[in-house]
């Protein structure tokens, strides 16, 4: 549940964009750092919105390993 206004408008913001095609389906967004930037909020402001949408299924998080020499 999103309880501030500026979660709010990040999820809207957010949302959007994956509707409209910005960020198309089997795209990555941009890392946390830089999004947090472009959206202008806190990451943990961002990392609570990407985890709505995750549980609302419009987006999936999957992390990446590297592997260590």
């Amino acid at each position: 549940m999103l309880t501030t206004s500026k979660r709010k408008a990040v999820y809207n913001k957010l949302k959007k964009a994956l509707e409209t095609g910005i960020y198309p389906p089997g795209s990555r967004l941009p890392n946390e750092p830089e999004l947090a930037e472009k959206m202008g909020v806190s990451r943990l402001t961002l990392r609570f919105v990407l985890a709505q949408l995750e549980r609302e299924n419009h987006l999936v998080r999957i992390k990446e390993y590297s592997i260590r020499n």
